[in-house]
């Protein structure tokens, strides 16, 4: 089973981004494959997104068509394949239905953000050159404070409500122009949203929940920080982005 991870370095994407090299980039993770499992405990994963029937299926889909290309990166952290049981067995059973399933070992995003705090900088501020639109919750806005980009409103929670929407939303953007970086913020649709664009103009990439460690006033108690976020070290890290 070992044949379903692999490993690329972290500088490979950041060299792509940097260079219009444009990808897309999807994270299966526990709350995406417990969807694809089916069982779904409290109905819900930690940020209160539902886990609805049809989108497991969706997700499923993705996983048992999914052929490895450089171009479309795939992200499992093999930490849930090593710690969980229901994940692991998931993954055997899609793999044995799709033998060329393949996941990046852990999200390149995640961990420079979380451990390698100036290689996260040396990334936002390549970001901060690029064509960016941003795919989130109406919040994120406040990014603007430190960069420019457009946006593409989602529902906070749900968003799976108004995937059709939001995939049209994004097509009117990348049907008409070139070199522009989406960046997801959407929890578990994001993969459904990011696998209907397979064209090579632009970049798709599931950007995750990180940036989120910026939003620290007591107007944004409402985010539900991962607790690798609310770290002080970490926080620390990136004062100047305090918002």
């Amino acid at each position: 089973m070992d044949n379903i991870f692999y490993e690329k370095p972290f500088d490979y994407f950041i060299e792509r981004i940097k260079n219009n090299n444009h990808f897309r980039y999807s994270r299966f993770n526990d709350g995406e494959l417990i969807s694809v499992i089916g069982n779904r405990p409290q109905g819900m994963n930690c940020d209160g997104h539902e886990y609805f029937p049809q989108m497991g299926k969706d997700l499923k889909n993705i996983l048992l068509k999914y052929k490895y290309d450089e171009d479309y990166i795939l992200e499992s952290y093999d930490f849930w394949y090593n710690t969980m049981p229901h994940i692991k067995t998931i993954l055997h059973q899609l793999k044995e239905n799709n033998n060329e399933l393949n996941f990046m070992y852990t999200d390149f995003i995640r961990i420079l953000h979380e451990q390698d705090s100036k290689k996260y900088l040396e990334l936002i501020d390549i970001i901060k050159t690029k064509n960016v639109v941003i795919v989130g919750p109406s919040y994120l806005q406040k990014l603007n404070k430190f960069f420019n980009f457009r946006y593409i409103d989602i529902p906070i929670k749900n968003c799976y409500k108004e995937v059709d929407r939001i995939i049209d939303d994004v097509k009117k953007i990348s049907d008409v122009e070139n070199d522009i970086f989406f960046l997801f913020s959407a929890s578990m649709p994001a993969n459904i949203i990011i696998d209907k664009f397979n064209n090579k103009r632009n970049s798709y990439i599931d950007w995750g929940s990180v940036w989120d460690t910026f939003f620290v006033s007591t107007e944004y108690k409402f985010i539900n920080k991962r607790l690798s976020s609310d770290k002080k070290d970490i926080i620390q890290k990136y004062s100047k982005y305090f918002i």
